[in-house]
């Protein structure tokens, strides 16, 4: 905006003095051309997003899911293992509107997609759930885990943490859409919610997307990440259904 304010500026300061219409009018028109180009490449990008949700949304419906969810201890909590995938938080939502009696989900997964994991958050944050994780919960995972109303470490799990990346194959054409730092932005505004400890929050995001950060239960409980450390059989029953 202010370089076409100042492309104006400058034809009518330039036409007062010299009276040459041709340059002031060629100027003008120049800059309306350009929003034009500028408006349609808006317009195309954005149409190729939605697109490519469409699609993400409809293969996320159809053929054999990465993750699995399965209803434990008399429908009472439900268990997510494995990566989380486009879909996931429909999925999540679907169990939880149909099993009202849902009081607790146990996160088991290396992570996934960033919006993913945080769609995760708001809806069990929303819906007052515990969130435990027993076999361990990394990257966009901890960010899910994190929306636990209370939150509990199996005794042989751990919580990862590290940079955001692209995903190379799913999302990377779209690179220029993405602000990572914002992102993470983003998420460690929902752990200032969630009373995390500033310290703590310091160093979610420092290590390397190619390395994990593991705190230690100690460092967790301080920082208010975790409630406790629990045993599965404390949580769980021997039962599972899909």
């Amino acid at each position: 905006p202010w370089q076409v304010v100042g492309l104006l500026r400058a034809t009518d300061k330039h036409y007062l003095t010299y009276k040459r219409a041709i340059v002031r009018y060629s100027v003008q028109a120049a800059i309306v051309v350009s929003l034009a180009l500028t408006v349609a490449h808006i317009i195309s990008s954005a149409q190729a997003l939605v697109i490519y949700k469409e699609k993400m949304d409809f293969e996320a419906t159809r053929g054999e899911k990465a993750y699995t969810l399965k209803l434990l201890d008399q429908d009472r909590i439900l268990h997510l293992r494995g990566p989380l995938d486009f879909g996931v938080v429909e999925a999540v939502r679907r169990h939880l509107d149909e099993q009202p009696g849902i009081v607790g989900v146990v996160l088991d997964s290396e992570g996934g997609q960033i919006y993913e994991g945080r769609g995760l958050a708001i809806l069990i944050n929303q819906r007052g759930l515990d969130t435990y994780t027993f076999e361990g919960c990394s990257s966009a995972c901890s960010t899910a885990f994190i929306g636990g109303r209370k939150r509990y470490l199996g005794t042989n799990a751990r919580l990862g943490f590290h940079q955001y990346r692209l995903d190379s194959g799913n999302i990377v054409q779209f690179y220029q859409f993405y602000d990572l730092g914002v992102e993470e932005k983003k998420d460690l505004d929902l752990f200032r919610e969630k009373r995390l400890n500033d310290d703590f929050l310091r160093r979610v995001f420092q290590t390397p997307h190619d390395d994990m950060w593991y705190p230690d239960t100690r460092t967790l409980i301080d920082a208010n990440v975790i409630h406790g450390v629990l045993d599965q059989q404390e949580v769980i029953g021997s039962s599972a259904k899909q």
